[in-house]
């Protein structure tokens, strides 16, 4: 017999499942032995930055990009008026 929760196998009389805990209820009257384990799948959270940090961020860096071509083309146009 195997544990409903977890799918690990249960040993003779168990009353809880050794890897999980949890407790096993048996209803002796409609007992299945070949009742299969639940599969179970783990989620992998991925650790993303938020949309609202992305942004944040591709906007300083625009504006900074954009002031140091303002800048730079204003002191080369100044250079030449003289």
């Amino acid at each position: 017999m195997y544990c409903r929760k977890c799918g690990n196998e249960l040993k003779g009389n168990a009353k809880f499942c050794g890897k999980c805990g949890t407790s096993i209820n048996i209803d002796l009257s409609n007992k299945k032995e070949d009742i299969k384990p639940q599969v179970i799948t783990k989620v992998i959270e991925r650790k993303e930055q938020p949309i609202i940090q992305k942004t944040s961020s591709l906007v300083i860096y625009t504006i900074i990009v954009s002031t140091i071509i303002t800048s730079t083309a204003l002191i080369i146009g100044l250079n030449l008026l003289k």
